[in-house]
């Protein structure tokens, strides 16, 4: 975005008295309701927000990673304990045991769908101390190979370490639907979202339906604009799983 300063002939920021003459000719030169529209015209022009596309450029200036970053999933092998797979199952689009269930497990349901992963109870019938249900992934050679890492979590009833992977599924993306609302004089707010754009890993585990919605604070000081808070509080629109950015 152009940088504008004092004194730089931008209308919203007049040159110095001292130049007044250089431009006095050219305003002679302009009727009185012209001379009106003109001033209308850039009294609106020096007060608007930044559009969608000018937001856009201020957000990628002020944090690049936001519509570069490379985005991580972290797949669950194992569940939580003493859930059985029927309740993972019903509870994972709900707010039942979210913290559990839905905010760790919510991409078993895209990866069960797609046939990557099969899900088993380790114990039959009701689920009892030390049972839960386990993710067996399909195809694993193949996946390792396309970046899923394994890793573990806290220790499970049977003293064993929880299993799991960190899958790289895609790109994260800027996006910026509409331009900056002002709320002062110099200062204006715009909600932007963070999108994924997902690799093949990411297809299969959902990450394209993941959107995160967010605001930021813009001001203005001499006449250019610059982003200055980007993590006001954030709003899921979508999910499917815990993710990290890198």
């Amino acid at each position: 975005m152009k940088s504008t300063q004092l004194g730089s002939g931008d209308p919203c920021y007049p040159a110095p008295l001292g130049n007044a003459e250089r431009h006095s000719h050219w305003w002679s030169l302009v009727r009185p309701s012209r001379l009106l529209l003109i001033t209308i015209v850039l009294l609106s022009a020096c007060g608007r927000a930044p559009n969608s596309s000018e937001a856009l450029a201020l957000l990628r200036s002020a944090e690049p990673a936001l519509d570069s970053g490379s985005v991580t999933r972290r797949v669950w092998a194992d569940g939580p304990p003493w859930f059985s797979c029927a309740e993972v199952l019903a509870k994972v689009r709900t707010n039942a045991d979210s913290a559990v269930i839905r905010e760790q497990l919510a991409n078993w349901r895209p990866l069960v769908l797609a046939k990557w992963v099969t899900l088993r109870d380790t114990s039959k019938g009701p689920v009892t101390d030390p049972g839960w249900c386990r993710a067996t992934l399909h195809d694993s050679t193949v996946h390792i190979a396309n970046g899923w890492k394994p890793v573990t979590g806290t220790l499970l009833p049977t003293g064993d370490a929880r299993l799991g992977w960190d899958v790289p599924a895609g790109t994260r993306r800027l996006v910026v639907r509409q331009g900056a609302h002002t709320v002062g004089k110099d200062s204006a707010t715009v909600d932007y979202f963070l999108a994924v754009q997902p690799n093949a890993n990411g297809v299969g585990l959902g990450a394209d339906q993941d959107t995160t919605r967010r605001r930021a604070l813009l001001v203005r000081s001499g006449g250019e604009w610059r982003a200055v808070h980007l993590d006001w509080p954030v709003t899921p629109v979508a999910g499917s799983g815990a993710e990290a950015q890198h």
